[in-house]
């Protein structure tokens, strides 16, 4: 964040593997997050919650953290802020629930003043088209229909596929997991980036 001079830390989701992580993982964390030069900006992942369940969330690391002010969950409220020449940016988000991937809304933003520039956070199975199984997703062109779609989407949950690509007029990010979870030799050599 302060090599590129960011206004904000975003992460989509999956800021840890489970929700039972040791109090040790979650103090080194802290420790982390105490540094951080910029608000750090998520929604809950699949891996933050128990069973995909936000009512969770107040039982979790995740939960932990929101409520102690080290993480903002723009799920719940989103954030605002102005850019450096004056625009308003609004950032929110839909976490990982039991009904991701059922309605694509929860790919679109909440509507805001003209000349608002709008970034959406959420944490599902967004794909490039279908993948050929029964596997709950969204894909682009699902996307390309949906009213209030913001100027920037980041979506994260798929941990090794990491993309650019625009619907419209809207930026998909798809950065990958921020951590790596298995010994896969995709995994592997999978960069871990910003």
């Amino acid at each position: 964040a302060r090599l590129h001079r960011a206004a904000a830390i975003l992460i989509p989701g999956d800021i840890f593997d489970t929700p039972g992580v040791q109090l040790s993982t979650i103090g080194d964390l802290m420790e982390i997050l105490r540094e951080a030069p910029r608000p750090v900006l998520v929604v809950p992942g699949n891996h933050d919650l128990y069973g995909a369940n936000p009512e969770t969330f107040l039982r979790t690391p995740f939960g932990l953290l929101v409520r102690g002010g080290w993480l903002q969950d723009v799920s719940q409220q989103p954030f605002h802020m102005t850019s450096a020449d004056g625009v308003p940016i609004i950032i929110s988000g839909h976490g990982y629930d039991a009904e991701t991937d059922l309605d694509p809304g929860q790919y679109t933003a909440p509507p805001a003043k003209p000349g608002t520039f709008r970034i959406h956070l959420s944490h599902g199975m967004l794909l490039r088209r279908a993948p050929g199984m029964p596997l709950r997703h969204t894909t682009l062109d699902q996307l390309a229909d949906l009213p209030n779609l913001p100027d920037v989407l980041i979506n994260g949950h798929e941990h090794l596929t990491h993309w650019v690509q625009r619907v419209g007029q809207t930026l998909v990010l798809k950065p990958g997991a921020l951590a790596r979870l298995t010994a896969h030799v995709e995994e592997i050599h999978r960069p871990i980036q910003v």
